[in-house]
């Protein structure tokens, strides 16, 4: 069990644990939404969800959203319904068991996806079949599809906001510009500042743009210690 301020995170059915990718990218994704915009109830769809823990924070974050989760995984879909509904946001989650590749989404479009997707691509993977459905692209799960299907569902204008192991972020860029997802913000990770970087946040918008990408770093940790980046990104979840 996870306590955050706000929520609480229970784990043990989800294949995936709680961890750090998770919470990195819901307290980095943006779904502010340029003044007029749109009209409606702006929906967010969280691809992935295991636990729910992304589309918890997204709930906390940005209050006049709706957020739609996806798993392919029936124990972690079960897991998700029972920490949305002993939440605060329950009313604005809701969580489907299904194969976002496969899946049809009729008569509708969203306005972001957020996704901290399978990204494992070691020739060995977990003998856990439900936890290698959840880290590995090798099992079930298509990067080139995924960003094809994200393309397809985003509104002109919306965002596909994702955390990538860092030497994967040059070819999902590619497939992202071959689909007409322009990058418009990039955060490097590091965990320690003497390390290579270990993963990167990325944010595209759903429109053929030509802008100045925004481009950062976060070092997670200093002396043992989180630093003052990685806490102040965090400090509305963390006790």
């Amino acid at each position: 069990m996870f306590r955050f301020k706000h929520f609480v995170i229970h784990d043990d059915l989800c294949a995936m644990k709680v961890g750090t990718d998770g919470v990195l990218i819901g307290a980095w994704a943006n779904l502010s939404l340029e003044e007029g915009s749109i009209t409606t109830t702006p929906h967010c769809l969280d691809v992935g969800t295991g636990s729910g823990i992304i589309a918890l924070m997204l709930a906390q974050r940005f209050p006049k959203w709706k957020i739609d989760s996806i798993d392919i995984d029936e124990q972690a879909v079960i897991q998700a319904q029972r920490n949305f509904s002993s939440s605060p946001f329950e009313e604005r989650l809701s969580v489907r068991n299904a194969d976002f590749l496969n899946s049809s989404f009729p008569q509708k479009t969203y306005d972001a996806i957020v996704s901290n997707p399978p990204f494992f691509q070691e020739t060995l993977c977990s003998p856990d079949g439900r936890r290698a459905l959840a880290r590995h692209t090798s099992v079930g799960f298509d990067f080139p599809r995924f960003i094809e299907k994200s393309s397809a569902l985003l509104r002109s204008g919306g965002s596909l906001q994702v955390i990538l192991p860092y030497d994967a972020q040059n070819s999902f860029h590619e497939e992202c510009n071959r689909n007409g997802l322009s990058l418009i913000r990039q955060t490097i990770v590091k965990t320690v500042d003497r390390k290579p970087p270990k993963r990167v946040l990325l944010h595209f918008k759903k429109e053929r743009i030509s802008v100045t990408v925004e481009r950062n770093q976060l070092i997670l940790t200093k002396d043992g210690m989180r630093t003052d980046e990685y806490a102040q990104l965090c400090q509305d979840f963390y006790l």
